[in-house]
């Protein structure tokens, strides 16, 4: 990304020139007391300072920009409780966006009540580079499949449909078939091994007679 800045500050109000060269950067910019050279990609870059009224004088300093770590979430849905347990790293603070109203948090764990029916979850911070998380969590007498991100162990809650066949397909986000079972529904919760999963995003469906659902998984 493109976002990284360099800010100079002055504590006379001389007039200098600033010169900065790397990543295919070279330019001369004239200032008094601040300047705020933006738009920089990461890498390597020479500063020199100078006045303007006089050629004998000139400061340099090697600079190194760096993309910050990428935003990471962890989701832990709780059927029991209608909890959704979220872990956070990445920044010091973070953005919590929550079907419509938003707060910002300094802590890296947090538990959010959830509503019937359709729940939206964002999570960002300050920095856009580091991207954002966003998760819908559907609540109510449909099935649900959590956790997602998911680890080894998916579990798949009927809730209140009462089957007594389901048919269980994951697929991937091309499309194709990665597993496929027909499972006879003895309890309300079934869980399916995804070890064989590697890390990526796919789809489940779930389906039994006019009852078809899918969802969107992401494998950690």
């Amino acid at each position: 990304s493109e976002n990284g800045s360099v800010s100079i500050e002055s504590i006379t109000t001389e007039e200098f020139l600033a010169t900065i060269t790397g990543e295919g950067v070279n330019s001369t910019i004239p200032f008094t007391e601040t300047l705020s050279i933006k738009d920089l990609a990461n890498g390597d870059y020479n500063l020199c300072i100078s006045p303007i009224n006089s050629s004998n004088y000139q400061t340099c300093s090697k600079i190194v920009i760096t993309e910050p770590v990428p935003l990471s979430v962890f989701l832990d849905f709780n059927a029991l409780t209608n909890e959704a347990n979220i872990n956070m790293s990445g920044a010091e603070e973070y953005t919590v966006l929550v079907n419509g109203k938003s707060f910002q948090t300094k802590e890296s764990q947090i538990t959010l009540p959830l509503i019937e029916n359709v729940n939206n979850i964002s999570i960002s911070t300050d920095q856009l580079c580091q991207g954002k998380y966003e998760e819908t969590i559907y609540l109510g007498n449909t099935a649900i499949i959590y956790p997602n991100p998911v680890g080894n162990i998916l579990s798949i809650d009927l809730k209140s449909l009462i089957i007594d066949k389901l048919e269980i397909a994951i697929f991937t986000e091309a499309g194709v078939l990665l597993y496929s079972a027909n499972l006879e529904v003895e309890r309300s919760i079934i869980e399916i091994n995804t070890s064989f999963l590697i890390s990526g995003i796919y789809f489940v469906r779930l389906k039994n007679g006019s009852f078809n659902k899918s969802f969107k998984l992401l494998k950690q």
